[in-house]
């Protein structure tokens, strides 16, 4: 019952850290465009062909969507965990699955002692 309250935690607390850090990008890299837009379209540059081809706007979605993604990434390597553990166990396997990475975590599985 413990893990199952301290897995929901977890995922509640970096659904929501995920949810403000994407509102915070959205609304800071949006003024943050507004104002370089009026910059790069005052000179013949580079730039101002982004502007033109409405490129320049997309560029601070694309790194809150790759954000997102690697984000993902790494929350959802213990979600993978968790689930082939809970397959094993419906196998009648009670020992831990190995893990695919490298950590201070991946320790040999031992035997409870129950005294």
């Amino acid at each position: 019952m413990k893990v199952k309250i301290k897995l929901a935690l977890h995922f509640l607390g970096s659904l929501i850290f995920l949810g403000v850090f994407v509102l915070c990008m959205i609304i800071l890299l949006s003024t943050f465009v507004n104002h370089a837009i009026i910059w790069f379209t005052s000179d013949d540059t580079i730039a101002s062909y982004f502007v033109d081809q409405k490129l320049l706007p997309i560029l601070p979605f694309l790194a809150v969507i790759i954000f997102c993604l690697l984000y993902g990434w790494w929350i959802g390597s213990d979600f993978f965990y968790i689930i082939e553990w809970i397959l094993l166990l419906s196998k009648g396997i009670y020992q831990e699955p190995k893990r695919k990475r490298k950590n201070a975590n991946n320790k040999p599985y031992k035997k409870p002692r129950f005294s």
